[in-house]
């Protein structure tokens, strides 16, 4: 009886996709399960019928056939499994006629696992996913015929505890049918909860090689739980950190909302142009900071005075606003790195939006802040504003958006348009600070939430999200926010509709979608 299982998760990882496969064969999976403690029926792999028979006299009938292959994502479309098998001879005729079907008709075709059938329980739908914002997640749902009616699911990034998973459990509408619904018996939670965290824990184990997991279902019984289908899903390649993630930094922050001095590059005379707006909200309004407007073709604009470039300026700058065309972007910064100055807020857009060069050019800008120690809000964005400063970087004028008074809310936000409604609304409360950060080249919602979380000006942090580059980086910053500096953070995520089922490879994939697993992640937070 063949069995390609083995504790080494990476060379089988590494054979599998030497030759082309995309999943690990469910026996495979089973095995690992089974070393781990976690409960899977009793059965192995076969490939002839004697082994069959003779692998079943060790069973308890009814049994189970499931075709194997590492190809094969939905084998119960191909009619890979056959179900009820209560005898020696009907297993006889079955496997002979699934063996010769699945010979022809399956690529990948490795033999055919027999097991033992699981009795009628709760079912319980479990999955894994490597989340493309937060990185390996567990998905916990209401299974059975139920998992497509009520997409009743819950997610929490790995690595979890066992209260987290008692409050997937508890938060699902079909908690009912755990709890013993009608005639049936309550089920096992506590079994459940052993179950789901030791697969929780073998995801963590295999998280560098899985793009997602399925374990459905996994039957709880009045006593004891079951894992009754496996099936992992490679990952392209092997992920070094799945779990790693940058610390959220605030080094030069503050030079965003209180700079000593402003440079805007791209200053206009024309009204209404975007170089006008920002330069008539610094100059016009109650920000104290010295101001430079950066135009070769000017002498002055509102009465102050213009300079050519930042090489003409009488000081350095502590913040610089670019206007210009983003490609003038990577020769600026290298200027900025000369005159010792970290901060630069890039209005414009034209970058990764619009593909081939430009991302290009906005990826060598993501190089060279790093490089350069050169601390960036943008590109496409409005900017930011504080309230006590009265620094103002929004290209909408006064008369077509209100700036309110300080106070103590702060808000992020990757949407101008949303940032601009809050200012509105928030008139009467008043606003400490507000950031619309683009495409957060560098500075990210991350940075930005550890950054408010020591401003002494803000008591609530508020958060739009379009969606994360660095989803765990967010969470350390939000937590922090919240259980160390005692400041609500409070989230407001778009995007709820459902991914297409038809797009993925498993059932985790289409109950995730992007705003299931935010929903989950922040609760977990």
């Amino acid at each position: 009886m063949a069995a390609d299982a083995g504790p080494d998760i990476r060379s089988a990882y590494d054979r599998s996709r030497g030759r082309g496969a995309a999943i690990f064969c469910e026996p495979l999976v089973k095995n690992w399960l089974r070393e781990r403690g976690i409960p899977v029926p009793e059965g192995g792999l076969v490939e002839n019928s004697r082994e069959a028979l003779t692998l079943a006299s060790r069973l308890s009938y009814p049994l189970v056939l499931k075709v194997v292959s590492d190809r094969v994502l939905h084998k119960t479309e191909l009619g890979g499994v056959v179900l009820g098998i209560d005898s020696p001879a009907a297993l006889g005729t079955a496997y002979e006629a699934l063996e010769r079907e699945a010979r022809q008709a399956v690529e990948g075709y490795a033999g055919i696992l027999l097991e033992e059938q699981a009795p009628t329980g709760t079912e319980i739908i479990v999955g894994l996913q490597n989340d493309p914002h937060f990185g390996p997640v567990l998905m916990v749902g209401t299974g059975g015929i139920y998992s497509d009616l009520l997409e009743d699911v819950a997610f929490r990034m790995l690595p979890v505890t066992r209260r987290d998973i008692e409050e997937m459990l508890g938060g699902l509408k079909g908690k009912p049918l755990l709890e013993g619904f009608r005639a049936n018996p309550p089920a096992d939670i506590e079994a459940l909860v052993e179950v789901i965290l030791g697969l929780a824990r073998f995801g963590a184990e295999i998280a560098p090689y899985f793009a997602s997991a399925d374990f459905n279902p996994v039957i709880a019984f009045p006593q004891g739980a079951l894992v009754v289908d496996a099936k992992v899903v490679l990952s392209e390649e092997v992920s070094s950190h799945p779990f790693g993630f940058e610390p959220p930094s605030t080094r030069y922050l503050e030079g965003f909302f209180a700079p000593e001095s402003v440079a805007v590059v791209g200053a206009s005379a024309s009204e209404g142009k975007i170089g006008n707006v920002i330069v008539d909200s610094l100059i016009n309004y109650d920000f104290k900071g010295r101001i430079y407007p950066i135009n070769p073709n000017r002498e002055e604009i509102m009465g102050v005075r213009c300079y050519p470039s930042l090489d003409a300026l009488p000081e350095s700058p502590q913040l610089v606003v670019m206007v210009i065309d983003l490609k003038e972007g990577p020769d600026l910064m290298r200027k900025l790195a000369d005159l010792g100055v970290h901060n630069l807020l890039i209005v414009s857009g034209g970058g990764r939006e619009l593909g081939g060069e430009r991302q290009l050019i906005e990826e060598e800008m993501a190089r060279l802040a790093r490089e350069l120690d050169i601390r960036v809000v943008g590109p496409n964005c409005i900017g930011s504003f504080d309230g006590k400063t009265r620094f103002d970087s929004f290209f909408h004028s006064h008369q077509r958006l209100l700036r309110p008074p300080s106070g103590p809310l702060s808000f992020i936000t990757q949407s101008g348009t949303y940032g601009c409604a809050f200012l509105e609304n928030a008139a009467v409360v008043g606003v400490a600070k507000m950031v619309s950060y683009g495409n957060r080249l560098d500075v990210d919602e991350g940075d930005l939430i550890a950054f408010l979380s020591q401003d002494p000006d803000t008591r609530v942090i508020g958060s739009y999200i379009e969606g994360l580059s660095r989803g765990r980086k967010y969470v350390a910053a939000a937590k922090e926010a919240v259980y160390g500096r005692k400041k609500p953070v409070v989230a407001f995520k778009t995007g709820r509709t459902r991914r297409s089922a038809q797009a993925t490879v498993s059932h985790t994939g289409a109950y995730g979608g992007t705003y299931r697993v935010y929903e989950g992640v922040l609760e977990q937070a």
